[in-house]
């Protein structure tokens, strides 16, 4: 073959390369025509089902676009011959627009007619979600995950009705999911599922389109009518009860609150005065359990074990217990530490619980179970207790009270949200609701010396003062180091004033996500509240989530 031929030759095979093909390199097609259909599941409305077959393997681009926005689902990394993808973050009562593109492994491609898929709108009884700041230039990307407790009467949250949203940067709804449930908390896992609290005795692993993976259950709750709603499979753990706060480790074993009660005769019936007479009582102390996938137990902490249980705070003779699970107990039970959230801090392979009627933050080696610090006020400590208080440093310090969601961050401070209820220690005199406030608030703690500071905080007279006394959270955001706020326990009297009773108040949310500066910036805020005198529900969240996509990680 001259050199010249073969100039010719290898011209017309480039020609063909990056056109029909060359050297059996050819455009894929499709065998069986893309589909999109609604998700089986009713549970996730706002997400659909795409499927297609190719005549050889292929990956799935898929395009959307909803008339305002475009935005591309992200593509599998396995090429198959048969294909099923969910589609998320579709917008409610609109069409949508889909064009799926198969695509081989030599980069060849293949375009679907366009599809066409329109959402229903929100139902009539989803709650109003009002946007009054929103500045997506300066917001951590992503969309914001949270789950809705609703409150139909101002007496206690509706147990049959379950609700997780997540909203865009604008505060539009991109995706929810419904359950008969209450819904205490969802949210993420490192395993990319979404972990549901269910009540007080049920932990669900499910995927985004609703679909239950795994669940699991408290197998000695005190109710034991609570456990004929268990669905069938549930994985039982041998613990009385799972509540306000469950943890993924890094080992994949799930760190959650429970509970258990002792009955103690000579209980203090007097949280002022300290003289007062005893009596016999039922007591309520958290513990905190270690369980692995299949149920088994693996550890278990006792905190009335680890702590004085006769330091008594504001409520701590209380029975809220009375009404989540301990019903049956003559007598009634005594509210004592009201753990509210646990966290695993792997670097120093201990565990943190925030215990809201102790005024206090623990940590606890996970080896061997011995306390490591208490952060609050030194008020009430007696003699082993008080060797372990931190001791404040700096001019700008304030203690937490009440406190909830203790966590670790990325930089190793420690970020809660200080609720501010009562601003004081037994017998100190309480500070009323008019006088409260909450904050965000970040420590700086320094173990081997036992010293604290507090190096920020967003809720006083300089930024925005506002009361939440009860749930609520902050986190610190990994790319922009913003502070995501869950302002979720806000409560108003008949009179529209503050107000800390949780029963027979008026409960709202909101949502604020600042900077985290010296002088803090509000970037986004959403305001969850009745729609008005004719629809009077109200509603409160406890934790927030902002996620980078809906997808998996």
């Amino acid at each position: 073959m001259t050199l010249l031929r073969l100039a010719a030759v290898l011209a017309v095979c480039t020609l063909m390369l990056f056109s029909t093909g060359c050297d059996d390199i050819s455009t894929p097609t499709f065998t069986a025509d893309p589909t999109i259909t609604e998700n089986p599941n009713p549970a996730v409305p706002l997400a659909a089902i795409v499927n297609a077959a190719t005549n050889e393997p292929t990956v799935l681009d898929i395009q959307v676009s909803d008339g305002k926005r475009e935005w591309k689902i992200p593509t599998p990394s396995a090429y198959s011959l048969s294909h099923s993808l969910p589609v998320l973050g579709l917008r409610p009562d609109r069409q949508h627009l889909v064009t799926v593109f198969a695509r081989n492994e030599a980069g060849k491609v293949t375009a679907s007619t366009q599809l066409e898929f329109t959402t229903a709108p929100l139902p009539d009884d989803f709650p109003a979600l009002d946007v009054l700041v929103s500045n997506p230039a300066k917001m951590e990307p992503g969309v914001t995950l949270f789950a809705l407790m609703r409150w139909p009467d101002g007496e206690e949250p509706d147990d049959e009705y379950g609700l997780a949203v997540a909203v865009d940067e604008q505060g539009e709804v991109v995706w929810y999911r419904r359950g008969d449930h209450l819904f205490e908390d969802t949210f993420r896992s490192p395993s990319d599922h979404l972990l549901t609290l269910v009540g007080y005795n049920r932990l669900e692993e499910s995927d985004m389109l609703g679909n239950v993976v795994t669940s699991w259950h408290a197998a000695e709750h005190p109710a034991r009518e609570a456990n004929e709603l268990v669905p069938e499979g549930s994985i039982p753990v041998a613990t009385e009860t799972f509540h306000h706060d469950i943890q993924q480790m890094p080992s994949g074993n799930l760190l959650v609150l429970s509970t258990e009660m002792r009955r103690i005769d000579d209980y203090p019936t007097s949280i002022e005065d300290g003289e007062s007479a005893t009596a016999p009582a039922n007591v309520i102390g958290d513990v905190v359990v270690e369980f692995a996938r299949d149920g088994t137990i693996v550890n278990e902490w006792k905190l009335m074990d680890l702590l004085d249980v006769r330091r008594l705070g504001y409520e701590s003779l209380g029975g809220i217990w009375d009404i989540w699970a301990y019903e049956d107990v003559e007598g009634g039970t005594r509210d004592w530490s009201h753990g509210n959230s646990v966290f695993y801090h792997a670097e120093a392979d201990s565990i943190l619980v925030s215990l809201r009627h102790q005024e206090a933050v623990i940590s606890f080696s996970r080896t061997n179970g011995e306390l490591n610090w208490i952060l609050g006020t030194h008020d009430g400590w007696q003699d082993p207790w008080n060797q372990y208080l931190l001791t404040p440093e700096g001019d700008e310090f304030e203690w937490q009270f009440h406190q909830h969601a203790a966590e670790i961050t990325a930089d190793g401070s420690l970020i809660i949200f200080d609720n501010g209820n009562f601003r004081a220690f037994p017998p100190q005199v309480a500070a009323t609701a008019e006088n409260s406030y909450s904050r965000a608030v970040e420590y700086q703690i320094d173990a081997a010396s036992k010293t604290v500071r507090q190096a920020w905080s967003y809720g006083n007279p300089e930024n925005e003062v506002f009361y939440s006394p009860f749930i609520s959270e902050a986190d610190r955001l990994p790319i922009t180091g913003n502070v995501l706020i869950t302002d979720g326990g806000r409560i108003r009297d008949e009179q529209g004033r503050p107000s800390d009773q949780i029963v027979g108040g008026e409960h709202w949310a909101r949502i604020v996500e600042v900077t985290h500066s010296d002088q803090p910036e509000k970037v986004f805020e959403l305001v969850v509240d009745a729609r008005g005198d004719d629809d009077p529900i109200g509603w409160a969240v406890y934790r927030s989530e902002r996620l980078p996509s809906l997808y998996a990680n």
